[in-house]
């Protein structure tokens, strides 16, 4: 982005800013957990920290889960627990309907002067800008499953497990009121909600969008959702098996490749049997192959791992099939533009 542009787009923030009569301003970026991390600033020092950048503690991509500093990382002994100097996208900017006068922004770290390549959203930028260079588009959104407990004696909100009946969605219509017209306010385009099969357990879509947009946005759902519940005396947790007797919680990944315009599905071919493309079945056969790889980075900790479990809807083994949810790759075709 040219300097004028960016200009452009700083003025723009800044009126928003004025108009919705923000004073704090939330500098915010997740570590390799998805736990977001932020410093928070009065409005006025806004554009400083633009231009100038925001230190910010490198060590939090060296931490686990727990937030406990891990030995032998690149990030924290290793560079003297260093601060980043961390830039904000402009384009994340938005008003948090649920925090008094405060706005939240996303940000990229840097460290002598270049971007750290194993910050989450610095990584994903540039595997998308390798798949331009293969001449593709990604169209995506992560599906979340996650489970709501009353925050003081950890019990579930609902009993039963009843999945997708009506009557267990409205224990408490407040918080949900809340989940369903708050997230559409911070870029979160609601499409579903419904009760799932553990007690407690919700599951809440959203529209797909392009490229680093949907990284973005699966981010803000989960920091939003922990956030209102939290007001509501909740706690909402998206770990896979947060009771060892009841129903996992996954994180679907749905998505698909398109031209670079974003103006047409590349996975379909109405003269196939199977109206899949030949770029689609490659893209496949390429995710079987690398399935075990790909599951360490998708399932980074032990409590994922007993996600992984026969006849509970998790796949077990490096497969795919048509609507079949115990492969590991559920392929749904539909009409051309849908797949």
């Amino acid at each position: 982005m040219d300097s004028n542009n960016k200009l452009d787009q700083l003025a723009a923030v800044m009126k928003r800013i004025n108009e919705d009569k923000v004073k704090f301003i939330r500098f915010e970026q997740t570590d390799i957990y998805s736990v977001a991390r932020s410093k928070t600033i009065p409005a006025k020092y806004f554009c400083e920290k633009v231009i100038k950048g925001l230190p910010f503690f490198l060590g939090h991509l060296g931490m686990d889960v727990q937030g406990n500093q891990v030995e032998g990382t690149a990030y924290c002994a290793a560079v003297g627990y260093a601060d980043a100097l961390t830039f904000p996208d402009l384009n994340t900017y938005t008003t948090i309907p649920w925090c008094k006068n405060t706005g939240r922004i996303l940000i990229e770290p840097t460290y002598l002067g270049k971007p750290v390549d194993a910050h989450p959203r610095t990584l994903a930028q540039s595997q998308l800008l390798r798949l331009k260079e293969t001449g593709f588009s990604l169209y995506s959104a992560h599906e979340h499953e996650f489970y709501l407990a009353h925050r003081n004696t950890l019990e579930p909100y609902t009993s039963g497990y009843n999945c997708k009946a009506t009557i267990r969605n409205y224990q408490d219509p407040d918080v949900l009121h809340d989940f369903l017209s708050y997230l559409p306010e911070v870029g979160v385009d609601i499409e579903t909600y419904c009760s799932e099969y553990g007690p407690g357990q919700m599951e809440i879509t959203y529209k797909p969008a392009f490229g680093i947009t949907s990284a973005d946005i699966a981010h803000t759902f989960r920091t939003s959702v922990k956030e209102i519940a939290l007001q509501h005396g909740y706690i909402a947790s998206f770990m896979s098996k947060p009771y060892p007797l009841n129903s996992g919680s996954s994180c679907h990944f749905n998505h698909s490749l398109w031209d670079l315009k974003g103006e047409q599905s590349m996975m379909h071919d109405k003269g196939d049997p199977a109206a899949l493309s030949d770029i689609a079945k490659n893209w496949i056969a390429g995710l079987v192959a690398h399935a075990p790889a790909v599951a360490v980075l998708m399932a980074p900790t032990i409590n994922c791992l007993k996600r992984f479990q026969v006849d509970s809807l998790a796949p077990v083994n490096a497969s795919w099939g048509y609507d079949n949810r115990t492969a590991a790759i559920r392929v749904k075709v539909a009409e051309e533009g849908d797949i």
